[in-house]
């Protein structure tokens, strides 16, 4: 099947039949449609076969669907194949303990660097919620600006598509969110502004305080305005009680990236919908593209179909393997050479605006180019 054919059927049209519902009061431009207790009992029966076949011969998880744990199934579906709509009611819509993680990434970046970086998501392309004022259960579109990058969304697979614990976290962020969206608000606050006070402490001992860096949609995206407004909100008020901090988050929808700020910085993702990235002049805003691994396979050493790390868990180039992936880049994505950047070789000061574009290695790699005004393009090596 084509990409545009795979596309064309995905979630940028299943949300747009006659089934799509306005969404909850607060978040009218949702996506969603409403599905019947037996609709989820047959789709978590579905996933459970296919968990239970064996790897060599598993069908892979649509594109579209909900991610659940095998765990979370066993534990909803009865022997005759039903669900116990209340546990399951009682699973996802159980108030997270927290909406924040600091993950090894976000770590790397802060590395020689006076930050501090968190960072959020919610369940990529497509999430189940119970509305409570509507008393039924709701799939979500969670990415409605998603193109092409729902065949390869990293969100969807490894860690986030086999850990329990991370999948049941994201549909409980989900469920806050969708139904009390001020809770949603008052517990970033709860979580964020002592850790401002903490890193300001910090810096009154040191002499240099560490600035706070948000990342927003480490999975998911802005499936509401609703959502970008708390975002926004929760940057604002920190920022206006005088706290040092910074808040970054990668968009496919157009509607957003047109309002990042040197207080908000967006990255646009060029794997969105052609709808989307026709309303955005790509030359004015900062992006980020995904480059296929036929590009740069002959630049690494390889065991099998794992590239070889180093001890900084970067992956090893071939001799002159990394200049060759930099001119590789530059012709493939027509971008000066002097101006691409491996994120290490980024000084440690911010330059001028859109003074640089930077490669992100496969594994190992920061996310500092995505945090930073001085970069515009990233071009992100599939992992």
């Amino acid at each position: 099947m084509s990409i545009i054919k795979l596309l064309n059927e995905s979630l940028i049209s299943v949300y747009k039949n006659k089934e799509l519902n306005e969404g909850a009061e607060d978040h009218p431009d949702a996506k969603t449609k409403c599905v019947t207790p037996q609709a989820l009992a047959d789709d978590m029966t579905k996933e459970l076969n296919r968990i239970n076949t064996a790897a060599k011969d598993r069908t892979k998880r649509g594109v579209k669907d909900i991610i659940y744990h095998k765990k979370q199934i066993q534990s909803v579906i009865n022997k005759e194949g039903g669900l116990d709509v209340d546990k399951f009611k009682t699973l996802i819509t159980t108030s997270p303990k927290v909406i924040f993680d600091k993950n090894p990434k976000m770590e790397k970046s802060d590395v020689g660097a006076s930050q501090y970086t968190v960072n959020t998501g919610l369940p990529a392309i497509s999430g189940i919620i119970y509305d409570e004022g509507e008393k039924q259960f709701k799939h979500i579109n969670t990415c409605p600006g998603a193109g092409a990058c729902q065949l390869v969304c990293y969100a969807r697979k490894g860690f986030y598509g086999m850990n329990d614990g991370k999948i049941l976290k994201l549909i409980r962020r989900l469920n806050l969110l969708w139904n009390d969206p001020e809770e949603y608000y008052n517990m970033i606050m709860d979580e964020l502004e002592p850790l401002a006070v903490k890193l300001k402490r910090q810096g009154r001992r040191s002499g240099s305080v560490d600035q706070l860096v948000i990342r927003w949609n480490d999975a998911g995206d802005f499936f509401s305005k609703k959502y970008f407004e708390i975002a926004q909100r929760v940057t604002k008020d920190l920022i206006e009680d005088g706290y040092k901090v910074k808040s970054y988050a990668y968009t496919k929808q157009a509607k957003f990236v047109n309002l990042g700020s040197d207080e908000f910085i967006m990255n646009f993702s060029k794997g969105s919908a052609p709808k989307e990235i026709a309303q955005v002049d790509i030359e004015k805003v900062k992006y980020s593209d995904i480059v296929p691994k036929v590009l740069f396979k002959k630049v690494f050493k390889w065991k099998g179909p794992h590239v070889v790390k180093g001890e900084d868990g970067l992956p090893v180039f071939d001799e002159g393997g990394k200049e060759t992936l930099r001119q590789l880049v530059a012709k493939a994505y027509n971008v000066s050479v002097d101006r691409l950047k491996y994120q290490s070789e980024l000084p440690s000061e911010e330059g001028e605006k859109f003074q640089y574009d930077v490669i992100v290695l496969p594994t190992g790699d920061t996310d500092i180019g995505a945090q930073r005004m001085d970069v515009q393009k990233t071009f992100l090596l599939i992992h």
